[in-house]
């Protein structure tokens, strides 16, 4: 998984469209983003005891077209 300390700022996105992957579905995502030409953008995520998750971009994505992959 493609994960990145807390202390570092978010980076320029490097192209318009950002895809994410989560636990169990990061080969699916990798396989589409090899499809479309792209590789999936880095991010820090946290499973919380209770199920839920923590997901948090290290790539500024607010002009981009984020797709998510999660299982």
């Amino acid at each position: 998984m493609m994960t990145m300390a807390l202390t570092e700022p978010p980076r320029e996105a490097e192209s318009s469209l950002a895809l994410f992957a989560l636990g169990a579905s990061i080969s699916a995502g990798e396989d589409v983003a090899q499809l479309l030409g792209a590789e999936l953008a880095p991010l820090e995520d946290r499973k919380f005891e209770d199920g839920e998750y923590k997901i948090r971009p290290l790539e500024m994505c607010a002009a981009a077209t984020v797709t998510s992959f999660s299982p």
